[in-house]
């Protein structure tokens, strides 16, 4: 804990003190009686000492995210830095590489593995910047907001399919102009994507709007649909760079993948089965559950 007040903030500043005279010495100063309390003073006379700590990035946790429990009780996946910085750089080459100045559009919360990578983590790596919305506002308020603020390099959303079925089913859209060609990049996640509001979305706004798919032990993007070509309707896209993925069967999981994308493999297409992802986004394991992680 730091703390400060304003005689503190004046203090290195030699015009203001002349001008507030003895006022400084008036300003109330309470007792701070904590033992990790620091003076911001104190703090900024003091060489800096930090230690050395040893870090491995592959191994050492950045974050715990939870799962939804789809397969059960929810658990805590234990992500690296090496996963989140691995999958960020991932979306950021998915959308065509850094882009200095575009605007990657917030209204999904951070705390979920979607957000956290999507809007957060891909803007840095884009070299973007964030417009973040504490909860998804109503869709006119959305607008206004979106078409209203300075963005020459266009906007990325990221969002659950409603978000993109509100706009497209907007009755008012060409009161807002400025928002034709404005949501250049879009990807719908945590669903389907129908083809019937993908179509209204683009139609509507021209923009360009393609199925992702993850979960949060893969931080969470596994693969999404082609942004600069054709992206087939009810897929979920190719995996992304630096991933293999196959479809096994659950009861048989030892014998191998059963459909690999190799040609003439249509276990997906005639069957069910379970998809399996290998690449560096994958967690290190679930936190604290050994047997659920092998």
């Amino acid at each position: 804990v730091i703390y400060t007040n304003i005689a503190d903030l004046a203090s290195g500043l030699s015009g203001i003190k002349k001008i507030l005279g003895k006022m400084i010495g008036k300003i109330p100063k309470g007792k701070v009686d904590f033992p990790s309390a620091i003076n911001l003073l104190d703090l900024l006379e003091t060489e800096p000492d930090l230690p050395k700590v040893e870090f491995d990035p592959t191994e050492h946790p950045a974050t715990f995210i939870m799962t939804g429990g789809t397969t059960g009780v929810p658990k805590a996946t234990v992500l690296t830095h090496f996963n989140l910085v691995s999958n960020a750089y991932q979306c950021v080459l998915w959308v065509g590489g850094e882009d200095p100045g575009i605007g990657d559009i917030g209204a999904i919360p951070l705390y979920h593995s979607f957000a956290m990578t999507a809007v957060m983590n891909a803007a840095i790596g884009l070299g973007g910047w964030m417009m973040l919305f504490p909860r998804p506002p109503p869709t006119g308020e959305f607008l206004k907001e979106i078409t209203h603020i300075d963005a020459p390099k266009g906007l990325f959303y990221a969002g659950a399919e409603i978000l993109f079925k509100r706009i497209a089913d907007f009755p008012n859209l060409e009161k807002f102009p400025n928002l034709m060609g404005r949501l250049k990049l879009c990807i719908s996640g945590a669903g389907p994507l129908h083809a019937p509001v993908q179509k209204s979305f683009q139609e509507n706004t021209r923009g360009r709007i393609v199925e992702g798919y993850g979960l949060s032990e893969a931080s969470p993007v596994v693969s999404a649909g082609n942004l600069f070509g054709e992206s087939p309707v009810g897929t979920i896209g190719m995996p992304m760079t630096g991933t293999d993925w196959g479809i096994f069967d659950a009861e048989e999981f030892e014998k191998g993948s059963i459909a690999d994308g190799s040609s003439g493999s249509k276990y997906g297409e005639e069957n069910t089965g379970e998809i399996c992802v290998c690449g560096p986004q994958v967690m290190k394991g679930y936190l604290n559950q050994p047997e659920e992680t092998a």
